[in-house]
């Protein structure tokens, strides 16, 4: 792990990932610099979760390089926004676009009764599922759903 100059012993540390070239890949904040390289670059990704983190750099020799330490998430988070600012001039557009979506994803869900995935049902031969098995249990016994009593 290479550190800047002006490293100092904190709790939370933005970072750099940074190519062979030296171009900078990624941007981030960790509490255990050497974790977070190892989870980056060493593990593989995750099938079943494919929006995850790990294992986005996969394979690729990379060099981490700690830029700053900050004693509070806080603060630490305030200022890896600054950075990312200063690196992406349509950060801030992105960063609207993504809440304004994922917020009315949010309310279609919610409008639509998907929120409570973890919501419990009593199938008519006394088998208790949660929302998330319910169209394939119903499916594969040939219950509807509508015969399913919600606990």
């Amino acid at each position: 792990m290479e550190t800047s100059p002006n490293f100092r012993p904190a709790t939370y540390y933005i970072f750099e990932l940074i190519e062979e070239g030296g171009r900078v890949v990624y941007v981030g904040m960790t509490k255990n610099p050497d974790v977070r390289l190892y989870q980056l670059t060493k593990l593989k990704p995750h099938r079943s979760h494919p929006n995850s983190s790990y294992g986005l750099f996969y394979g690729r020799n990379l060099i981490l390089d700690v830029i700053a330490g900050f004693d509070t998430k806080k603060q630490a988070l305030e200022a890896l926004e600054i950075l990312k600012e200063e690196q992406d001039p349509n950060y801030a557009q992105k960063k609207l676009f993504r809440k304004q979506v994922c917020s009315q994803a949010g309310r279609i869900t919610i409008d639509n009764g998907n929120h409570n995935m973890f919501a419990k049902f009593r199938m008519p031969d006394g088998k208790i599922v949660t929302k998330i098995w319910l169209d394939r249990y119903c499916t594969k016994h040939g219950f509807s759903k509508e015969s399913a009593e919600r606990i």
